[in-house]
């Protein structure tokens, strides 16, 4: 329990200086949801639309973990 409090005394106030990730890593998370979702692994959507901007190793990576861990 001491520790439990001593972690979250530590961590909590650390968490306003963090922003969100950039622009890319949301996008990157959309276009693999939308893989896992659909089954089309082979090209890439983002919201519908073909995007054939970004090499699809990442995205595939993003795919799998979101079908491992679940999105």
């Amino acid at each position: 329990m001491k520790l439990i409090l001593f972690l979250t005394m530590l961590l909590l106030p650390q968490l306003h200086r963090g922003g969100l990730s950039g622009y890319d890593d949301a996008l990157y998370a959309h276009e693999a949801k939308e893989m896992v979702d659909h089954g089309d692994w082979w090209t890439i959507h983002s919201n519908g639309a073909l995007n054939l901007e970004y090499p699809p190793m990442f995205i595939w990576l993003d795919a799998v973990s979101l079908r491992w861990l679940g999105s």
